[in-house]
C-alpha cells in the first residue's frame, strides 16, 4: 500500500534525524575529547589552585585533574612532588645507614659530628581512665627509653623513632617501620614457644588460633592457597571449623567463637569491664601463652570495627603500618 503524503513526510523527517544523529553527534564528541584531553598547556601559576603548594611539593586541586586522572597526573608539569628525602635509610631491611651527602647539603655537618639515639615504638600500656573506664585506642603509642644508635648495626624492633643531635641541638627526627624476617621473630618468641609445649607434645603443634571469616574467602583460599591449606590440615593437623554465616559478615561468629557468648551477652558483660578481664575464652587463650591477634578485613588497622562491642584492654599485638604501606 503506497504511503500517503503525510506519512512520507514523517518518514523523511525521521531519516534526516537519524542521519544527523549519527553524523553530527560523533563529530561533537571527538571535538570535545580533543579540547579536554589534548596536549596539556602550561598555564600561568596564578590561574591554578593548589591542594599543596610548598617549595618542595606542588599538587593542584582535584577539579583541575580531568578524566582519565592517571594520565593527566603523569603528564602534568604542575606536579612537582618528589617525596621527602630521609637522612636514615636501611640496608638489608634492618641495618640503619646515614645519608652523608644529604646531611652535608642540609646541615653542613658530617656523620662523625652527630650523636644519634633511637626508641622503639609500641602499643600504649597505660590503664584506662578510672572515671570513664575507657581504654586507649590503637592510635595511642608510647616509646621506650632512648638508646644510643650505632649505624651499621641491625635493629630488631618493628618500629623506631630516630633522633640525631649536634652539640645538644636536635637536627632531625624520623620514624621508620623496620620489616623483620620471620626467623628473627621466632627467635624472639622462644620464651613463648617454651610455654606452648603442653604435655611434652611434638614441637610442630600449632600455637596460633586461626579464625576463618566468611564463605567467599574460604572458597578463594581453596582455589588459590591449595598448598597452604594442605600444609595446615595434613602436616600441622589443624582443625577447620565450619559454620553457617552471612556472606561478608563474620564478626558475630568470630565474637562467639573467641568469647563463648553471643553479642547480647557480651554487651551486657562489658558494661563494667573489658573482654580480656572477664572469664571469656580470650583470657583463657592468653593465659596459656597464645599470641592474640585480632583483625578484620577492613581498610584500617583496628582490632574490630565494632569497637563498642568487644573491648580489649591489653591487646597483645604490635603496631601495624597503615594500609598504604
Amino acid at each position: 500500500m503506497p504511503l500517503t503524503t503525510g506519512a512520507s513526510a514523517s518518514y523523511q523527517l525521521f531519516l534526516h534525524f537519524i542521519l544527523a544523529y549519527f553524523c553530527i553527534v560523533p563529530i561533537f564528541f571527538w571535538a570535545l575529547m580533543i579540547s579536554r584531553f589534548g596536549p596539556i598547556k602550561q598555564l600561568p601559576s596564578n590561574t591554578i589552585d593548589y591542594a599543596i603548594n610548598t617549595s618542595g611539593c606542588r599538587f593542584p586541586l582535584p577539579n583541575h585533574i580531568l578524566w582519565p586522572p592517571r594520565n593527566r597526573k603523569m603528564r602534568s608539569r604542575h606536579n612537582t612532588c618528589r617525596g621527602k628525602e630521609l637522612f636514615v635509610h636501611f640496608n638489608n631491611t634492618n641495618i640503619p645507614v646515614l645519608n652523608a651527602q644529604l646531611l652535608l647539603a642540609a646541615h653542613g655537618v658530617t656523620p662523625e659530628a652527630l650523636t644519634c639515639y633511637y626508641s622503639s615504638l609500641r602499643m600504649a600500656t597505660t590503664p584506662p581512665n578510672a572515671a570513664t573506664n575507657v581504654a586507649m585506642l590503637d592510635s595511642d603509642v608510647e616509646f621506650s627509653a632512648k638508646r644510643l644508635l650505632s649505624f651499621g648495626t641491625k635493629l630488631y624492633e618493628d618500629g623506631v623513632r630516630i633522633t640525631c643531635m649536634k652539640d645538644g641541638d636536635n637536627l632531625f627526627t624520623e620514624y621508620h617501620m623496620v620489616p623483620q624476617k620471620k626467623r628473627l621473630h621466632m627467635q624472639r618468641r622462644s620464651s613463648i614457644d617454651d610455654t606452648l609445649k603442653m604435655g611434652g607434645t611434638h614441637d610442630k603443634k600449632l600455637s596460633v588460633l586461626v579464625v576463618g571469616i566468611e564463605s567467599v574467602s574460604r572458597l578463594d583460599a581453596m582455589r588459590h592457597l591449595r598448598k597452604s591449606r594442605q600444609y595446615l590440615l595434613r602436616q600441622l593437623n589443624a582443625y577447620e571449623l565450619l559454620a553457617y554465616n552471612g556472606v561478608g559478615d563474620g564478626f558475630r561468629n568470630k565474637l562467639a567463637l573467641m568469647t563463648g557468648f553471643d553479642k547480647r551477652e557480651v554487651s551486657r558483660s562489658q558494661r563494667n569491664g573489658f573482654t580480656d578481664l572477664s572469664t571469656h575464652l580470650v583470657r583463657a587463650f592468653g593465659g596459656r601463652g597464645y599470641i592474640r591477634l585480632f583483625a578484620e578485613d577492613v581498610a584500617f588497622a583496628d582490632p574490630f570495627s565494632s569497637w563498642e562491642t568487644l573491648r580489649i584492654l591489653r591487646r597483645a599485638r604490635r603496631v601495624l603500618p597503615k594500609a598504604s604501606h
